[in-house]
């Protein structure tokens, strides 16, 4: 007689199975990636950990859900049409809902319903994984002996949705690309259905659902209403003129006669000799981040109102400044203010591809043909990687205002990793300035002052690193209420210099706050602050107290590096009491609102993981449907989740340093991890009649790659700096392959295991996996704040030697 699953194999050929199997996984990770980059657009960066929470939710719950339901499962093969058919509608219905629900994200403290819209926001984005997850433990259900196919294909799938993903957004915005997952995701279901009439019928559903998106479904997404494009559109004239998409960034491009962006502070603007600022149509990066285009006719008195900013300080300096390169060249401000000097020689820097469209095309008239100039070379080119391949150098480098203030005023950029103001970074600029030449940064500034400051301690720590006697003697700084700039120079700064400095700070009303010879009656004049709190900042940091400074300061102010290159993380805990105390509620806004989330993630994973694990087995260990899992088999299964997500985590964010771009990053790693691991649970699918010798081996090779990572990767980095996009991803996928393949293993070896003792576990496994990876999607992130990318990596590496110890006692169990 036949068992149910031997009646379902037979009506599921393997080939359909492993088929549907690999497209869900596709739809899934693709889908992952997607609400990424929307939330991005519509709320703030930070939450892409959440994300991946709740990604890792909805995996965990459909382990503990189908454990529960496996007695009532009559064939396999009709569940598996069901879910996979509710899979493919989920993905389009879950967006949609939730961009019907009003949360937003600075409402949280002053608003308790804002906690239940984000928990139900949370729940109606996790459907979608719910079912995938769903899909793929029937799969490992179905055919219990192929549990090693079946997660090939989960994991080969997976990493072909990264790559789709990426490759999509170079054409279509993203806010398509949930109803394209869902028409793409459907297809298998049509590989189950023998009867011709069935399939007719799925068609015409189908076909309807594609009519009702796009009519109905598609739009724009739903911005906050705290981020900067959404005040510029509250103007009455206000109209978007263009919006590009691209895998970094969606632009949106507006045009009002009542928006003029400046770059910080203009004091003291003589309108009644220069006129009015020009007409600007200014780009918002995903929603923030304004830059404007300003309309330039070749004349320059018009813009004349840019030397009136923080930013110009160089220009006014006795030092050359013919050649420069702009990081981050944006609408072009900058590279109109280096015209303005008599720049003969500019290098424009710009990551973005859109940007680069918009000026030198559907706009280039009315920028003047900027990128058209002949003293401008235009480079699409991660800035810090450029420098980093090329020995040119520059008499002067400017960082412009390379994010929005409101961005910055709320800390939603906390956890942003930025690998431009690292130590390691700053070394590098200066090695590409000339004797005379200079760096100038520009950032906004908070109260109580903090990015400015760390800004200053990198950079000090920096000269200090290279033999300077004095670093004090190579910084010029001056303020006004919102911006900074930051003058560095290997030369010391001349009395000339000095006063040219003061001179330009009086003609515009700007505020010293540090200069060789600098007085403590020369600051605090123009924009009084209670105390002259970036004054006293600059003179401890180039005192011996300095690393006491550090140490005691309210907000972390530690120079970030590439370690560790969290340069907008400035919360400390022991801080928060006092800050509460004083300030009660309105202490939340000094925090850093991605920190605050990434908190809330974490302890929303550990709640789900009582409500999803253990309450479900206490449940069910007390109505004696299952007897209690044995801890090894908790412990095995949370062990691996740790140490995958951990490293998937760190390893995306080491990429980014190499391939200078987040979304190659992104896709790499993934599609690297998840493919050749799929090739590793193959291998385990080969060789699982010799399981624990395979993970032995495996494992080894995990933690041999790791130690050789660690030494070789910022050799490797240096090494190939220089070589094309190409090269560098080809190098880094071979450069991945083996830890991946070896990293595929243990999992399906493990899964195997109880597969021949009781099928029944396996759900289980499945859901405490997928349990602890959501802990440690956000852990890993908290750990590299804090400890850096190295000691996660250790840390993973010490979670599969306790899961090789723990398999030898699995093996006994078994």
């Amino acid at each position: 007689m036949m068992t149910d699953n031997q009646q379902s194999h037979r009506d599921l050929p393997l080939t359909g199975l492993l088929i549907a199997i690999f497209v869900v996984s596709a739809a899934a990770l693709s889908y992952q990636v997607a609400l990424t980059r929307i939330f991005s657009i519509s709320q703030w960066h930070h939450f892409a950990h959440m994300i991946i929470s709740l990604a890792m939710l909805g995996f965990a719950a459909a382990g503990t859900f189908l454990a529960f339901c496996k007695s009532s499962k009559n064939n396999l093969t009709d569940w598996l049409k069901i879910v996979l058919l509710l899979t493919a509608l989920s993905f389009p219905l879950s967006y949609w809902l939730s961009s019907m629900i009003p949360f937003e994200t600075f409402r949280l403290t002053t608003q308790p319903v804002q906690l239940l819209y984000l928990l139900t926001v949370y729940l109606v984005l996790a459907l979608p994984f719910f079912l995938a997850s769903s899909t793929i433990t029937i799969g490992f259900l179905t055919v219990p002996h192929k549990i090693g196919l079946v997660y090939f294909s989960n994991m080969l799938g997976s990493g072909a949705g990264a790559l789709f993903t990426v490759g999509f957004l170079f054409f279509l915005p993203v806010y398509h690309l949930p109803y394209t997952i869902a028409l793409f995701s459907s297809l298998p279901v049509f590989l189950l259905f023998k009867s011709r009439r069935a399939k007719q019928l799925l068609a015409v559903i189908l076909f309807t659902a594609i009519v009702i998106t796009l009519f109905v479904g598609i739009k724009q997404i739903p911005i906050s209403q705290y981020k900067p494009l959404s005040y510029a559109l509250q103007n009455p004239d206000a109209e978007i003129v263009a919006r590009e998409t691209s895998p970094l960034s969606e632009i949106t491009a507006v045009r009002s006669s009542m928006i003029r962006e400046t770059p910080g502070q203009i004091s003291n603007y003589p309108y009644s000799k220069y006129g009015s600022i020009p007409e600007q149509i200014v780009l918002y990066f995903d929603g923030g981040s304004p830059s404007p285009i300003i309309n330039f006719t070749g004349d320059t008195q018009p813009i004349s109102y840019l030397d009136h900013t923080t930013s110009a300080l160089p220009f006014h300096l006795d030092l050359p400044h013919d050649r420069v390169a702009v990081i981050g060249a944006g609408g072009g401000g900058d590279i109109l203010l280096s015209l303005y000097h008599g720049a003969e020689d500019i290098t424009a820097i710009e990551v973005d591809p859109s940007v680069h469209k918009l000026l030198a095309e559907d706009f280039a008239k009315f920028s003047g043909n900027l990128y058209h100039n002949p003293k401008i070379s235009y480079l699409l080119e991660d800035g810090r990687g450029y420098l980093q391949k090329t020995p040119q150098t520059y008499e002067l480098i400017k960082f412009p205002l390379l994010d929005a203030f409101t961005a910055t005023a709320a800390g939603t950029n906390a956890l942003a990793e930025s690998y431009l103001y690292t130590r390691e970074a700053i070394h590098l600029y200066l090695d590409r300035l000339t004797e005379r030449g200079c760096l100038s940064f520009t950032r906004w500034l908070r109260t109580p002052p903090r990015d400015f400051i760390k800004l200053l301690a990198t950079v000090i720590e920096v000269l200090d690193e290279r033999g300077v006697e004095n670093p004090g003697e190579h910084l010029l700084a001056i303020r006004s209420w919102n911006t900074g700039t930051l003058v560095v120079s290997p030369t010391a700064f001349s009395q000339r210099s000095i006063h040219q400095l003061q001179s330009f700070a009086d003609d515009r009303w700007f505020d010293l706050i540090h200069h060789p010879t600098i007085e403590s009656a020369e600051v605090n004049r123009f924009i009084v602050l209670k105390n002259p709190d970036y004054y006293n900042a600059t003179q401890a940091l180039l005192s011996p107290q300095r690393a006491s400074f550090l140490a005691e300061h309210q907000f972390n102010l530690n120079p970030p590096e590439d370690n560790r290159p969290y340069f907008h993380h400035f919360f400390r805990w022991h801080s928060f009491i006092p800050l509460w105390k004083q300030l009660g509620s309105g202490s939340m806004r000094y925090l850093e609102w991605g920190y605050v989330i990434l908190l809330a993630t974490i302890l929303q994973a550990g709640l789900t993981g009582i409500l999803f694990i253990l309450i479900p087995l206490w449940l069910l260990r007390s109505l004696n449907l299952l007897r209690p899992l044995p801890w090894i088999i908790i412990a095995y299964f949370a062990g691996l989740g740790l140490a995958y997500i951990f490293l998937e985590m760190v390893l995306i964010q080491r990429f980014m340093l190499f391939l200078n771009y987040p979304i190659y990053a992104i896709a790499v790693v993934l599609t690297a991890l998840l493919c050749f691991s799929g090739g590793g649970s193959y291998l385990a699918h080969l060789n699982r009649e010799f399981p624990f010798k395979t993970a032995r081996t495996a494992i080894i090779v995990i933690l041999l790659t790791l130690l050789l990572y660690q030494f070789s990767f910022p050799l490797f980095f240096d090494l190939a700096a220089g070589w094309s996009d190409f090269f560098k991803i080809l190098s880094s996928l071979l450069l991945l392959a083996p830890l991946a393949f070896a990293m595929g293993i243990p999992f399906p070896l493990g899964l195997q295991l109880l597969a021949s003792k009781n099928q029944s576990l396996i759900p289980w496994a499945w859901a405490i996996n997928g349990s602890f990876s959501v802990i440690g999607a956000g852990l890993a992130t908290l750990l590299s704040v804090h400890l850096g990318f190295s000691a996660v990596i250790f840390i993973s590496g010490g979670c599969y030697l306790i899961v090789l110890l723990l398999l030898r006692l699995l093996i006994s169990y078994i």
